[in-house]
């Protein structure tokens, strides 16, 4: 059996072991141990390893005992976590857990305490020892309690880049700013305990791809600390996508508004479909307990709805509190997707991912509410709806509904629906406001109200014929705008009366897509731009 010893030549039998390793002097305790003695444990052959409890010039530090927990928690070391462990000490265990709470250690299976004496460590040298095994390991793990640092940034920093290292290696992705970010954290004790604890699976295959097409742009102060890099990994596959990145230092921030004004920028220069925007973009939110009105990131969110309401946002965050994450949908974002907390055992990351894909495909595949924005936008800006005239007005406030039907969360066949019935009353409302209908021997016909002439073939007063005669009338009629007309209203009785629906040369729609509401948006936009 080849025996190792760690110490501080602060034991006279060192000759006793076939591997001897000093503690080097100290300057970080949890990367010296990880970079010095895990590693040279890791290359050497032992089969039980030997610890002096106290390793420094101080007694009370007793970081023999902050070794042992590296050793059982480092997953580099493989099944060299499960080697018997031999303190020395020249205390006894009553005392040890006195002086220090992680001594506790002592009372998990195969860790053993013998005094410091050269003739009761040559009587253990001659014991038989045994590994431990899985089940003893997770027992072990259950057992302990390795607490964050008390002099870590914050809860937020954690997090986040326990999120990172997870993401990073569910999606087996290695670049230098996720290797900078790993190396910070991979030999605190803290890490590893949670690795250990929560084991992840690399991707092993499974490509969670997205489909839509359009602009992606991410907002985030971590952004350099690797979570650039892992969405762009997640979109990279697809071509059709273009992600982009707010490169900029948030750190010292001291005007917030020139920040904004200079993200608001890059929105209006790249016109993203989707924002991927994280809830706190400065350190001091994530020390504090704030209202969600004063989180940066909701803050942004009002000024990115005032640049194009229909830009759809995916809020990153790595709160845990349940009341500001259901308070988020009242803010009109796409969704959320958390970043995992070391705290919250119920997110799967792999689930997590496959949650952000298809948000970011939901949120390109509504690109076109941006286009279904403007031209509300615009139409509203209009000098006609600066009147109190109460047809107009009535005209106004139903275009104001579009946008808010199809930015709903109502499902999509049915938003549709009421979307052509509430374009389809504009169209109505127009026509009630230039066009009035009269009775001439027992038929109503439709006259023009500006000159009480009948109105194109004849006077019939059919909705169709009065939105056809409007826009011959201010010389816009085409053949395909013509046609357009007749699919529109047809669709529009095939929803009121389906059962009587009879239309020849499939001249209505049945299954109404995106398309066919801009088509028909835009109908109305040209007039009423016309008049």
């Amino acid at each position: 059996m080849n025996k190792l010893l760690i110490h501080n030549d602060n034991v006279v039998y060192k000759n006793l072991f076939e591997i001897n390793i000093k503690f080097p002097p100290l300057e970080n305790i949890d990367e010296v141990i990880s970079t010095s003695i895990i590693s040279q444990i890791k290359e050497s052959n032992c089969d039980i390893i030997f610890i002096k409890d106290n390793l420094s010039d101080n007694y009370l530090e007793l970081y023999g005992l902050r070794v042992i927990y590296h050793i059982r928690l480092s997953l580099e070391l493989g099944n060299k976590r499960f080697l018997p462990i031999v303190i020395i000490s020249d205390i006894d265990s009553y005392i040890l857990n006195k002086l220090d709470n992680s001594a506790k250690i002592i009372f998990t299976k195969n860790i053993f305490i013998i005094k410091n004496n050269q003739q009761i460590v040559l009587e253990f040298l001659n014991r038989d020892f045994r590994n431990l095994n899985e089940l003893e390991y997770q027992e072990f793990l259950e057992k302990i309690v390795i607490y964050p640092p008390k002099d870590y940034l914050s809860h937020h920093s954690i997090a986040n880049e326990w999120a990172i290292d997870r993401w990073a290696k569910f999606l087996n992705l290695k670049t230098d700013s996720i290797s900078k970010t790993n190396n910070k954290i991979s030999s605190m004790l803290y890490f590893k305990y949670l690795q250990a604890k929560n084991p992840i699976q690399t991707k092993q295959g499974i490509v969670f791809a997205t489909k839509e097409k359009g602009k992606i742009l991410f907002i985030d102060d971590e952004w350099n600390k690797g979570w650039s890099d892992i969405l762009f990994r997640i979109v990279e596959r697809n071509k059709n996508i273009t992600f982009e990145t707010f490169q900029h230092s948030y750190r010292d921030i001291i005007n917030i508004e020139e920040l904004f004004y200079k993200i608001t920028e890059k929105i209006k220069q790249t016109n993203p479909d989707v924002i991927i925007l994280d809830l706190r973009l400065f350190q001091k939110e994530q020390e504090n307990d704030i209202e969600i009105t004063q989180f940066s990131g909701i803050k942004l969110l009002d000024k990115i709805h005032q640049i194009n309401g229909g830009i759809q946002v995916i809020m990153l965050t790595a709160t845990g509190k349940s009341l500001i994450l259901e308070k988020l949908y009242e803010y009109h974002i796409l969704g959320y997707i958390k970043k995992e907390h070391p705290n919250d055992n119920n997110i799967n990351t792999g689930n997590n991912i496959k949650k952000l894909v298809k948000l970011i495909d939901k949120g390109l595949n509504n690109s076109y509410l941006k286009e279904i924005w403007n031209i509300q936008n615009e139409l509203l800006k209009l000098e006609i709806f600066q009147t109190n005239n109460e047809t107009l007005l009535e005209l106004k406030n139903n275009i104001s509904l579009i946008f808010i039907i199809l930015n709903s969360n109502i499902k999509q066949k049915e938003k549709f629906k009421f979307t052509t019935l509430t374009i389809f009353k504009c169209f109505e409302i127009v026509c009630d406001y230039f066009i009035y209908e009269k009775k001439d021997n027992s038929i109503y016909f439709a006259y023009w109200k500006d000159n009480n002439q009948i109105i194109d073939n004849n006077g019939d007063k059919s909705t169709r014929n009065k939105i056809k005669s409007i826009f011959n009338k201010f010389g816009i009629l085409s053949n395909e705008l013509e046609n357009e007309i007749k699919i529109m209203v047809n669709t529009r009785n095939h929803l009121i009366h389906p059962a009587t629906t009879n239309f020849k040369n499939n001249t209505f729609i049945q299954e109404i897509e995106k398309k066919n509401i801009l088509e028909w948006f835009g109908m109305l936009d040209k007039l009423l731009v016309k008049l």
